[in-house]
């Protein structure tokens, strides 16, 4: 049996998504609840349209210099790298160099999956 990003991913894995419409603080209080540093954000279909991490709240927050429930997700979405759950484990593992998480979408785009570092280390 080959070895597949698949076998990195999280075996029970509740995905807690944003929304681009949602404000930062409504995707802030997601973050806090379930002490994640990012969340996916996807559309109605469940495609992925990025990451919204602490990092890019931050950032949003100082350039619009305005409060967080009147700053959109849609202002703070890094666009990351993905994968497939049938991809090399070292094409996720690269992408871990650069970003704190690698979502894993299906051939439609559609996100099944997020893996961190955390996960490849418990893995």
């Amino acid at each position: 049996m080959p070895f597949t990003v698949q076998s990195l991913m999280p075996e029970s894995q509740t995905l807690v998504t944003a929304k681009e419409e949602m404000t930062i603080q409504d995707a802030l209080k997601l973050m806090i609840e379930h002490d994640f540093s990012q969340l996916p954000v996807v559309d109605d279909n469940f495609k992925l349209r990025g990451l919204v991490t602490s990092d890019s709240i931050l950032r949003t927050v100082s350039y619009f210099k305005s409060t967080l429930d009147k700053i959109k997700v849609s202002h703070s979405i890094n666009v990351v790298k993905t994968c497939r759950e049938d991809d090399e484990p070292s094409e996720l593992l690269n992408g871990l160099k650069d970003s704190i998480a690698i979502p894993v979408v299906d051939k439609s785009g559609k996100l099944i999956a997020i893996v961190t570092n955390y996960d490849t280390t418990e893995y």
